[in-house]
């Protein structure tokens, strides 16, 4: 009890990594540890995992639904593509609906860049996350 959880929580506080997951699997080697060399042997593979991880930092995402009509397309999809917005879904009818998710950190320049390039035309909605 404690020898796992404990060490490898203690390993991802002290590099501040929230919203994460590290999975250390020992399999027994005939060898009996004891709780200390188990608490250190977990304690350092979780370290080990930490310093040669590529660590992406947490990002927070905002859901649209933006509606065009078919000429304004071209222009939307460019502003779309500029800055990084991800389509997740689209339906083609009279207009043209696409299902965003935003980058929060780039809303205000994406909602800039497409107010101007459409000049105001589209309908955008922002739905629950």
């Amino acid at each position: 009890s404690g020898t796992a959880g404990r060490p490898i929580l203690s390993a991802l506080q002290n590099h501040r990594l929230l919203y994460c997951i590290l999975v250390v699997t020992r399999y027994f080697g005939g060898v009996k540890l004891g709780m200390g060399g188990l608490a250190r042997a977990y304690s350092q593979c979780a370290e080990l995992v930490i310093q040669k991880a590529q660590l992406v930092p947490f990002q927070h995402f905002l859901h649209y639904r933006l509606q065009c009509q078919y000429p304004q397309l071209p222009k939307v999809k460019e502003v779309i593509m500029r800055h990084g917005v991800t389509e997740e879904n689209s339906l083609y009818q009279e207009d043209v609906q696409l299902w965003l998710r935003i980058p929060e950190s780039k809303l205000s320049a994406f909602l800039a860049d497409l107010q101007e390039e459409t000049s105001g035309n589209i309908n955008l909605e922002e739905l629950a996350s």
